[in-house]
């Protein structure tokens, strides 16, 4: 694998805005109910120091996996131990190693290369379906998006210069040919003594100036002494320079700019952040399609939904390697059933964009329980799941209290018309 080539990318990554706006999105919505044990489809509570290493050591190692998952396309973790002897996962960042790979029988295989860390005791995590091309190259949602990113902050750095250039403009001197001027005997060369000179008119000339600056530098004197230091003509005196004669000033030409600069920033915004998997428009207000709200729902939804199993299938993995000890555990003939059995499940609870109408419409239909309905309600609001109410609410007061009715504090109000 092109190490170089994922070693410069991981560096662009880390120093954009926009794709760790798109990174902190998911993060934020992945990790807003915590991390939750299932054992047996039944909620699981670990040991307290499992649960205590998960609350110091494993949010950390999800929010760098979704990095490195972005960036990269695969995951490299290495076991490691704390002072309480607790072993954690922490990701290993691409300068720290080689990474090969070989194709057998359409498989892929990848091996580790390295001198910094133990290759015995890392895992190579690459189940999120973007493997590298023949030549090394990489195929991650970064590496489909980075040209882009790089064209958007090479225009705005030429926009910097430009409105640089503006304030502070460059000129030329041009030199302004006198042979068809009529020279005065006793002005022009009233300076010169010695014309026995080969080529007398670079002396005459600089003679001239000469004359022409000492001229300026008296008149300053005179200023300074009549009228004071601080006075206002002496300080505009100083911002004269005298220019040699037949010379004159010649500005630049000045570039007015791009008149469509703010459009072709959305366009390529728009194309960023949906390679990213996060709508533009949930991070920024003045998106090209308002009026799709749903197909911007979906492509999010679907997003946290891929993220919500990978992450949740690399973390179940590590949970066996590190806190499970396979010896102990009873296994029946069928393998299969003693695993399902055994196995101790990492999820994400969320359930991205149930709507407080639809939960209304299911509970009161009597599709779903109280349970399911007041867990669901308290992950859209982000409430802790202990503050829950554990006996639904009478009928006479579910009659009185309807969530359809209501109006969230994030929901535009129409105007009234007068």
């Amino acid at each position: 694998m092109n190490m170089k080539a994922a070693r410069r990318m991981w560096g662009d990554y880390m120093r954009d805005n926009l794709l760790h706006m798109c990174r902190d999105m998911i993060f934020h919505h992945l990790m807003k109910n915590g991390i939750q044990f299932e054992k047996n489809k039944k909620t699981f509570d670990p040991p307290i120091e499992i649960a205590d290493a998960f609350n110091e050591h494993w949010e950390i190692f999800v929010k760098d996996a979704l990095d490195s998952a972005f960036c990269l396309g695969f995951v490299v973790v290495s076991i490691l131990e704390d002072n309480t002897k607790r072993k954690y996962p922490s990701v290993v960042r691409p300068d720290l190693y080689e990474i090969h790979y070989r194709v057998s029988q359409n498989k892929y295989q990848y091996w580790l290369s390295s001198s910094s860390i133990d290759v015995n005791n890392t895992f190579v995590y690459t189940h999120f379906g973007e493997h590298p091309l023949p030549n090394g190259e990489l195929t991650s949602k970064v590496a489909r998006v980075m040209g882009r990113s790089l064209f958007l902050k090479e225009l705005r750095f030429t926009t910097l210069i430009m409105e640089k250039n503006k304030s502070n403009p460059d000129y030329f001197c041009e030199v302004v040919e006198t042979t068809n001027r009529e020279r005065n005997e006793g002005v022009d060369y009233d300076f010169f003594a010695d014309t026995t000179e080969d080529n007398p008119a670079a002396d005459m000339q600089f003679e001239r100036s000469k004359a022409n600056v000492d001229l300026l530098m008296r008149q300053q004197e005179l200023y300074h002494q009549y009228m004071g230091h601080g006075s206002k003509q002496v300080k505009n005196l100083r911002n004269i320079t005298q220019l040699p004669n037949g010379q004159h000033v010649v500005p630049t030409a000045q570039n007015t700019g791009r008149q469509d600069i703010t459009q072709i920033h959305k366009i390529l915004q728009e194309e960023i952040c949906s390679g990213m998997g996060v709508p533009r428009s949930l991070m920024i207000g003045d998106s090209l399609f308002k009026s799709d709200t749903e197909g911007v729902t979906d492509t999010f939804k679907f997003s946290l939904l891929f993220w919500k199993k990978t992450l949740s299938y690399m973390c179940t993995d590590l949970y066996q390697k590190l806190y499970v000890d396979i010896k102990k555990l009873r296994v029946y003939k069928n393998v299969y059933a003693s695993k399902l059995k055994h196995q101790v499940c990492v999820v994400f609870p969320i359930n991205p964009y149930i709507s407080f109408e639809e939960l209304d419409y299911l509970y009161k239909n009597g599709i779903i329980g109280w349970d399911v309905y007041s867990s669901q309600c308290l992950q859209n609001t982000s409430i802790p799941s202990h503050l829950r109410e554990k006996h639904a609410p009478s009928p006479d007061k579910l009659d009185k209290i309807n969530v359809t009715d209501t109006v969230s504090s994030n929901a535009k109000r129409k105007r009234t018309t007068g």
